[in-house]
């Protein structure tokens, strides 16, 4: 399958959000550019130096910024919390950063545990023998750890990003509304092979996951 946009609540409310943002940075830069164009037109010097005396447009531009920031803090402040607080997931599965590839675990259904190589395929750099496949339109609680050194679980087109630290559990939700292929690479530069170490997950139903983990187990 070929990489595509994920959607679920996380790419949805990050795409929202940035484009929140962009849409007052372009206001910020469209008064800057006027005002240079004010400060340095000679044929219009009477009027800048008049907009530079007017009391109520110096505390509109002084005003401005601070309300701005306030107002972007509430919806940034607002994802973080979302994306933090505790949430009842249906699965529970864990990956393990190794020079040079991912293993991954999960206790739910039985003990699964397979390592993710990667392999020559179509997708440069991001074929691997075993795909991680989850079920779609489901919570799931990914645990990232590494054996060894620092990595990076990253999967750019489901907004997820990971550090994969020694010693140290990070989790992360993982709730994709569509079924299909995702890809990904460790983001982390852990050592010579750093650009070998592919991710590929396939969202499939509840029915064929259940299926393929039976078979996974055998």
């Amino acid at each position: 399958m070929m990489p595509y946009d994920g959607l679920n609540f996380t790419s949805l409310s990050l795409g929202f959000f940035h484009n929140f943002t962009l849409f007052f940075g372009l206001l910020i830069i469209f008064f800057l550019v006027l005002d240079f164009f004010l400060c340095t037109n000679t044929s219009v010097s009477n009027l800048s130096y008049m907009l530079y005396k007017m009391h109520k447009l110096e505390f509109f531009w002084t005003t401005y910024p601070m309300v701005l920031l306030v107002g972007l803090s509430v919806p940034s402040f607002y994802l973080l919390y979302t994306f933090e607080k505790n949430t009842k997931y249906m699965i529970t599965m864990k990956t393990i950063g190794h020079q040079w590839y991912w293993s991954y675990e999960c206790s739910d259904f039985g003990e699964l545990d397979f390592d993710s190589y990667m392999v020559n395929g179509l997708d440069r750099c991001l074929s691997v023998d075993n795909s991680l496949v989850l079920p779609y339109g489901s919570k799931i609680r990914m645990l990232v750890n590494s054996f060894d050194v620092l990595h990076s679980w990253t999967l750019p087109s489901l907004y997820l990003k990971v550090d994969a630290v020694p010693g140290r559990l990070n989790s992360i939700l993982i709730n994709n509304l569509t079924p299909g292929g995702y890809y990904g690479q460790c983001s982390e530069i852990c050592g010579a092979n750093h650009s070998f170490m592919p991710i590929h997950i396939e969202f499939i139903k509840w029915v064929d996951f259940i299926n393929w983990y039976k078979k996974m187990l055998e």
